[in-house]
């Protein structure tokens, strides 16, 4: 009788072990899947460590070098030295200074914040006189045609003055001059474009 008891608890032993072990042929090929989990960010820094939209440290470009990414003094591109696609377009952001000349020259702007991404140009805007409300849909037309003849690289220019928006990309800013790595901020900022621009990114 114990024979018999060992032997059948053995064959389900063996027979779990193998059902166990069995391949699931329907998900082979599937690894990178995430199960749609979501990165929360519980103490995410929104604020960014800015005052308000026209603090003037936004202007403070100072920058350390240090770290091992990349910076470029003359138009303060940042990126990180693994050649890894990730993918998200916004591991590569850089600030482009030249841009952020060009949109100040327009009669309105008081300072701008511009971050590219691939090919495309994100634009903070603060207006003349502190104006609140978003720009008009002519000065917004001037913005991306500046940049589209300075930048032959950027397809589509997303412009804001939404306060929100220029207290944020201002932080990304400061970050990404002061050697934060970028894929650090990619997500968070994508989420901030998704929000202010929800027709298309």
């Amino acid at each position: 009788m114990n024979t018999l008891k060992f032997s059948i608890f053995t064959l389900g032993a063996v027979l779990l072990l193998a059902t166990g072990c069995g391949a699931n042929d329907n998900q082979q090929g599937q690894g990178g899947m995430d199960n749609n989990a979501r990165d929360v960010r519980y103490n995410a820094d929104y604020d960014r460590g800015m005052n308000d939209a026209t603090d003037n440290n936004m202007n403070n470009y100072d920058m350390n070098d240090a770290g091992p990414y990349q910076i470029n003094n003359d138009n303060n591109t940042a990126r990180d030295n693994n050649d890894n696609d990730n993918n998200n377009n916004n591991d590569d952001m850089r600030v482009d200074q030249n841009l952020k000349g060009k949109i100040e020259k327009i009669d309105g702007v008081k300072t701008a914040h511009v971050i590219v991404t691939g090919e495309n140009a994100y634009v903070a805007t603060v207006l003349d006189n502190n104006q609140k409300g978003e720009m008009t849909d002519k000065m917004k037309e001037k913005v991306r045609n500046v940049v589209k003849k300075a930048d032959n690289n950027v397809d589509e220019v997303y412009v804001s003055s939404n306060p929100d928006f220029v207290k944020r990309v201002g932080g990304y800013v400061n970050d990404i001059q002061n050697g934060k790595p970028v894929e650090g901020i990619g997500q968070e900022f994508s989420e901030l474009v998704r929000r202010v621009f929800p027709e298309g990114r």
